[in-house]
């Protein structure tokens, strides 16, 4: 992971433009120079669903790429990417992909000849070889975000990939765990550390879920119990559905206690009963077969 964190150059400009001199939309004077971010994804990726907890690393395999556009896998991808030649000349003014290379200040074919003579004639400041932020056409084992591979594959072509990072677990849930996590942390740091006692994290909590949640439309309270309406409304279906379909007299089988550490025990018996008679609303004796 530490090996792919990288950082991002903040400006780059290659145009010269100067408001009030500069021609702009057939011959009209331009007011005003704006600069935005280029690298505006990686906000993006922090405002999504992130992975948190244990990592899982898994080879790569065939049709990967095919499982995270259907959202089968979340994690980080390591793979080469490079941009097609059909969209070089878009991304001229600035390349998309970042990375941190060794740049050899003594090797004229790794600078050119402008600034490796430039570089020669500072005699004892010259800059010696050293790893280096840059911009490319292409990058070699590039930790991605898998959605944002999603966004990639419309300027760049992923290939040779070498292995995944696997977040366990449903992202869904985990991603709303981690941004509760950074919001009761942001507000504990911003108290003393000798007020933070186990009534006050109650009273943050409580504040948290008493506060009004603009992604969800209401407080997380309120929203708590419309989930228990709708469990309960969904109990009530799967009890009238149990009532109907189970009678005295069918033949079922009855699942098995799950064992401990065994994926592979089986879930239900292998032995068919029937039932002989109702002990009290959806229970049943079960009578052997046999």
């Amino acid at each position: 992971m530490k090996a792919n964190i990288a950082g991002g150059p903040s400006i780059i400009f290659n145009r010269y433009a100067k408001r009030n001199e500069t021609k702009i939309r057939g011959g009209k004077v331009c007011k005003k120079i704006i600069g935005y971010d280029a690298n505006a994804l990686y906000l993006w990726a922090l405002g999504n669903e992130m992975p948190c907890g244990r990592l899982t690393t898994a080879e790569a395999y065939e049709g990967i790429i095919d499982d995270i556009n259907a959202d089968k896998i979340f994690g980080f991808l390591e793979s080469d990417i490079r941009t097609p030649d059909h969209l070089k000349h878009y991304f001229s003014e600035i390349t998309p992909i970042f990375k941190n290379v060794l740049i050899d200040c003594t090797d004229e074919s790794v600078i050119g000849k402008h600034m490796f003579d430039h570089n020669d004639a500072r005699k004892q400041s010259r800059a010696k070889p050293a790893r280096k932020l840059i911009n490319s056409y292409f990058g070699k084992k590039i930790l991605i975000y898998t959605p944002l591979l999603k966004w990639l594959k419309h300027s760049t072509n992923p290939s040779k990939i070498e292995h995944y990072n696997n977040d366990p677990g449903d992202h869904g849930t985990m991603g709303k765990i981690e941004r509760f996590n950074r919001t009761l942390k942001q507000r504990l740091t911003k108290m003393s550390p000798k007020r933070i006692t186990q009534k006050l994290i109650a009273d943050v909590i409580e504040n948290y879920n008493s506060t009004f949640h603009r992604s969800i439309g209401m407080t997380p309270n309120k929203a708590k119990g419309k989930v228990m309406d709708a469990d309960l409304s969904h109990n009530q279906v799967e009890a009238d559905r149990i009532e109907k379909e189970f009678q005295i007299g069918s033949s079922v089988l009855y699942r098995l206690m799950k064992q401990t550490f065994d994926k592979e025990a089986a879930r239900w018996s292998k032995a068919v009963y029937t039932e002989s008679k109702s002990v009290q609303k959806w229970s049943y004796l079960l009578q052997d077969t046999k």
